[in-house]
């Protein structure tokens, strides 16, 4: 056979695969997970994003084997593993509050990872677990209990003791939940850079579309309804969401009313071309991230198509968010908020124009 014509002969399997995984905990339950299907390729590192009580940990769960999977298929590295116990999976669990044993010091609590239960060990796991230590940073607190580390090396502790032994994929359940504002940027960097340099593939549940966006090669979202709502790259999930759900959940979003007619979707803010197709006249709803608009000096002093008035303005830092209202013929009175780059603080009750980027908008019917 030819290699050319069969590149599957030269790519290796994926590191996880899941095929059709439905769950759920009593008949009754509301919000099961639904024919799930994913793959965390090699090196890949792919989140699981989604609201409370979407099933992220339950999945996380059924992958690590802590449930029973009651229909689909788990395969790990090419091998079917639904059925395997937890310690034949080759699976490394990093859990949200660590999980570090308190009577272990740092250096120990790596080595359990190598499923050494006593304390003694060989020379060639010691020189492995003190390249561990060193690589993660930790060799100056190997010798320290966990409540004598900060939070940030608890985790990276954590992050150790799940790769040492090479697993297939390392799962993190809400990794950088419990760390404060600046000592979560700083610890998602290092993990993001310690994941990288030890090649390893991993899926990282969580609600936080910002750590995914800094990290991921790949996104995965999940349903209120334990359903996947799409999945792709995080470029693909930003700037092309198939929902109105995926536009909110990745970040804040305008809601600008409209309706459908043959020149494409009209709003106070102009017609815009639009693949959604919908009868004429029918109402839909564009929803735009407040990057997506740019305000324009103008004469006006009272409102306008394609005007809002500013109601007030804050710097963010790297930028300004504007407060904004506006009329539209298809809704009530609409609040917006616009994000320009640098200090931008025009004056309360000024009236500004609005230009909309539309590859910033995203069209839905109602």
């Amino acid at each position: 056979m030819n290699p050319a014509v069969c590149p599957s002969l030269n790519t290796p399997p994926p590191r996880l695969e899941i095929r059709g995984l439905h769950h759920r905990y009593q008949a009754d339950q509301v919000n099961p997970l639904q024919d799930i299907s994913l793959q965390v390729e090699e090196g890949q590192i792919h989140f699981l994003l989604g609201p409370s009580g979407s099933g992220k940990t339950t999945l996380l769960r059924l992958i690590a084997g802590l449930e029973t999977v009651q229909s689909g298929e788990i395969i790990i590295h090419g091998k079917s593993s639904g059925h395997l116990p937890p310690d034949m999976r080759k699976i490394g669990l990093v859990f949200q509050d660590h999980a570090l044993f308190p009577n272990l010091t740092a250096r120990e609590n790596i080595a359990f990872g190598l499923r050494c239960f006593s304390r003694q060990l060989d020379s060639a796991q010691k020189v492995l677990v003190d390249a561990m230590t060193m690589r993660f940073g930790l060799d100056s607190v190997a010798e320290h209990y966990p409540h004598q580390l900060s939070g940030g090396q608890q985790q990276r502790v954590g992050i150790a003791r799940a790769i040492i032994a090479k697993p297939a994929i390392v799962l993190f359940d809400e990794p950088f939940s419990s760390l404060d504002g600046r000592t979560k940027e700083q610890t998602r960097d290092d993990i993001l850079h310690l994941l990288h340099a030890t090649r390893s593939s991993a899926l990282i549940a969580s609600h936080d579309p910002a750590d995914a966006l800094h990290m991921a090669n790949h996104i995965t979202i999940l349903g209120a309804d334990g359903r996947i709502a799409q999945t792709g790259s995080p470029e693909e999930i930003y700037y092309q969401p198939e929902s109105v759900f995926v536009a909110e959940f990745m970040s804040e979003v305008n809601h600008i009313a409209g309706e459908f007619t043959s020149e494409g979707f009209k709003t106070a803010f102009g017609v815009f071309a639009t693949g959604v197709s919908a009868p004429k006249g029918e109402r839909g709803v564009m929803v735009v991230r407040p990057e997506g608009m740019q305000l324009l000096p103008s004469a006006e002093n009272e409102f306008a198509l394609g005007h809002a008035q500013v109601v007030a303005s804050r710097v963010l830092g790297g930028s300004s968010l504007i407060h904004l209202r506006a009329l539209s013929p298809y809704a009530a009175e609409m609040h917006l908020h616009v994000r320009q780059p640098g200090v931008y603080t025009p004056s309360a009750g000024s009236f500004h124009r609005i230009i909309i980027d539309p590859n910033m908008a995203f069209v839905f019917r109602a």
